[in-house]
């Protein structure tokens, strides 16, 4: 009997511990989660969603933009001029906004203001180096940097009398030239340069500003440049992706300023790789036009596209790039 009584007892003590334990556990699910900084998620559901969004951010590559020097002290525009530091402000206020716009990387643009003032003075004798700018960039903690020159800005009008007691006409012309280059800060290797030189007739400046006003037509040929420069910066680190295919729907892992509704992309195939014989390097070369689409709209972080030529077989990865060729119809299934 003793023995038995002694069995009975263990058991017991053995089913009470079981059961506390089990309450503890629960107790543990319910308790709400605590983020790394300390602060309890009411939802249970892990870190905040301000500490996730931290830690999202934390992954995109960092960029410094240099203030762009200029090649005069001052530009003729118009019957006016624009400086060089006013025009290297307004350049980098738009090519800052454009790419934190564009959701790809992370823009030191306040922790750049300190070294920004320290150039001003050194704007009007071009004497910022770009290879001083690119160790700046490194001190700051960027992963790249955009710097450049602006060596021309220019517009003009143009009376031109038609006659026959016709009124005269007036036609605008702007143009302008632009150098840039991104440079790895870690290696100050320059990854990509170009020069642009971009011409607006009069039908194209019409287009940016329909009623004429200096100031915003220096703001939009400004911000014209911005443009073609981003553009050329994404497609090297950041080419537009399909993300998705929903039936007709092809869904693009970018929109915001750099994609415009009724603008074509050439969806490619896969990309190969090949071994420069001179070099040795290895050359990524994009793969075969498979397809062509057309985008239908835009938002902030993604874009809309149908497939107006080639094949219907969109896969998610697949890089787009914009094509101006002339399309064919689209085929009929």
């Amino acid at each position: 009997m003793r023995t038995t009584n002694s069995c009975s007892n263990r058991a017991k003590l053995f089913l009470v511990l079981m059961l506390f334990s089990l309450c503890s556990i629960k107790a543990q699910e319910n308790r709400p989660l605590e983020s790394p900084s300390g602060k309890k998620n009411a939802t249970g559901g892990g870190v905040t969603n301000k500490a996730a969004g931290k830690n999202e951010k934390d992954l995109l590559r960092r960029i410094g933009v240099a203030l762009f020097r200029a090649a005069k002290p001052q530009f003729k525009f118009g019957a006016g001029s624009i400086g060089a530091v006013d025009l290297s402000r307004r350049l980098n206020q738009k090519l800052v906004s454009q790419l934190a716009q564009s959701g790809k990387f992370r823009v030191l643009d306040h922790q750049f203001d300190f070294e920004r003032d320290a150039q001003l003075s050194r704007l009007k004798d071009g004497k910022a180096q770009e290879a001083e700018l690119a160790r700046i960039g490194k001190r700051i903690g960027a992963d790249y940097m955009l710097v450049g020159v602006v060596n021309a800005l220019d517009f003009k009008q143009e009376q031109v009398e038609p006659g026959f007691g016709l009124p005269n006409e007036v036609f605008n012309r702007a143009a302008a030239i632009v150098e840039f280059r991104l440079i790895d800060t870690a290696t100050q290797e320059v990854l990509h340069s170009n020069e642009l030189n971009l011409i607006f007739d009069h039908n194209e400046l019409i287009k940016m500003v329909p009623r004429f006003d200096g100031d915003q037509l220096t703001q939009a040929l400004i911000g014209r440049i911005a443009d073609e420069i981003i553009n050329e910066i994404m497609e090297l680190i950041h080419p537009i992706k399909v993300m998705g295919v929903d039936e007709e729907r092809i869904i693009l892992n970018q929109g915001g300023k750099r994609v415009r509704v009724g603008s074509f992309y050439r969806v490619e195939g896969a990309a190969i790789k090949l071994v420069d014989p001179d070099s040795g390097l290895k050359v990524e070369v994009g793969g075969r036009h498979a397809s062509t689409v057309l985008i239908t709209s835009v938002s902030p972080k993604y874009s809309i596209a149908k497939v107006v030529e080639g094949s219907k077989s969109i896969e998610v990865g697949q890089v787009c790039r914009r094509t101006q060729v002339k399309l064919l119809p689209a085929p009929k299934d």
